[in-house]
C-alpha cells in the first residue's frame, strides 16, 4: 500500500488493499495470543459486532486487576509506550488507552478483523492550541476502527472503554450517548497506523507533519500535532478579518474569535491612518523648512 494512503486522515476505503493492509500485524502487534476458549467463543461469533464484544470482554476480564486506572504512576513512567501487544498481555498491567489499542488490534486481526491505530487530539484541547491558549501536556485518545464485514463499512471502537460507534466522522470524532472518556466526548484523528511502531505522520486540516519515525514516542507525534495546529491559527488570522461578521460565524468561527477578529483590524486600521498622519506631518514640516 502506498505510504500517502496510509497516512491520510480521510475516510477509509473498503478495498480489499486497505482491509488487507490493516488485517497484517505492524511492528508492536504481532500476534501472541493462544487461548482455545476463546477460539470457541468466536467461532460461534456470526457477526463482526458480536466478535468486537467478545474481545472487549475477554480483554477486560483478563485485565481487570491491571486496568491503568490502578497501575502506579512509577509502572507507567517505565513501561509507557515501551512494549508491544504480547509483552503488555504478559505484563499484566495496563499502563493507558494505547496498550489497550495495541492489544485490542493484535486480538482483532487473529480473528479476522482489519483494524486500524488511531491516534487523535482531545477537540477542546486542540481548540485552545488553535487559540495559542495550551503549549502544555497533551490530551487525546487512541481508538482503533475496525473494518465491519456485515455492514461493509469501518466502524470506530475505543478498547479502552469497550464502547464502539458505528457512525462516525473520521475528520473530527463525536462520541454519543454516555460514550466519553474521562468526561470528553469529541476527539480530532492526526494519526493512523497498524499501531505506534511504525513510522507515523501527523495529519490535520489537510496539513502534514514530516515523518517522525517509530521510536514509540508519542510525544513527538503530540507536538507534530500542535505544529500542524498553529500552523493553521497562522493561516486563519489573514482570512478572519476580510470576512464580515456575518461571513466569519457562517465559516464556523466562534464569538471570541470574530471579536478578536475586528480588534485586530481596528488596530490595523488605526495603524495605517497613525502612519498617513505621520507622513502628512513630514511633509508640512518640509514646506516650512
Amino acid at each position: 500500500m502506498e505510504i500517502d494512503k496510509i497516512r491520510a486522515l480521510e475516510e477509509l476505503g473498503t478495498d480489499e488493499e486497505t482491509r488487507q493492509h490493516y488485517l497484517e500485524a505492524g511492528p508492536m502487534t504481532a500476534e501472541f495470543l493462544n487461548d482455545p476458549k476463546l477460539d470457541a467463543k468466536m467461532a460461534k461469533a456470526k457477526t463482526t459486532q458480536q466478535k468486537i464484544k467478545i474481545i472487549y470482554r475477554y480483554i477486560h476480564t483478563k485485565k481487570l486487576f491491571g486496568h491503568a486506572a490502578f497501575t502506579p504512576k512509577e509502572y507507567k513512567a517505565e513501561h509507557k509506550f515501551k512494549r508491544n501487544a504480547g509483552q503488555i498481555w504478559e505484563g499484566k498491567r495496563m499502563t493507558g488507552c494505547t496498550d489497550y489499542a495495541l492489544v485490542f488490534a493484535a486480538i482483532a486481526r487473529k480473528y479476522g478483523i482489519p483494524t486500524t491505530f488511531l491516534a487523535t487530539a482531545e477537540a477542546g484541547f486542540a481548540e485552545e492550541v488553535l487559540q495559542g491558549k495550551n503549549d502544555g501536556m497533551h490530551s487525546g485518545h487512541a481508538f482503533c476502527e475496525c473494518y465491519d464485514a456485515e455492514q461493509k463499512k469501518w466502524v470506530l471502537a475505543d478498547p479502552m472503554a469497550g464502547l464502539s460507534e458505528k457512525e462516525y466522522d473520521p475528520k473530527k470524532i463525536k462520541l454519543t450517548g454516555f460514550h466519553n472518556v474521562a468526561g470528553k466526548k469529541g476527539f480530532i484523528p492526526y494519526a493512523r497506523v497498524r499501531d505506534i511502531g511504525e513510522n507515523m505522520y501527523a495529519s490535520i486540516g489537510g496539513r502534514q507533519s514530516e515523518i517522525l519515525g517509530n521510536d514509540l514516542d508519542t510525544r513527538k507525534y503530540n507536538q507534530a500535532m500542535r505544529d500542524i495546529l498553529r500552523g493553521l491559527a497562522e493561516e486563519k488570522k489573514p482570512e478572519i478579518t476580510k470576512l464580515t461578521k456575518t461571513e466569519l460565524k457562517e465559516a464556523g468561527f466562534k464569538e471570541e474569535e470574530v471579536v478578536k477578529a475586528e480588534k485586530i483590524e481596528r488596530t490595523r486600521e488605526e495603524q495605517e491612518l497613525e502612519q498617513l498622519m505621520q507622513e502628512e506631518d513630514e511633509r508640512a514640516r518640509r514646506i516650512d523648512d
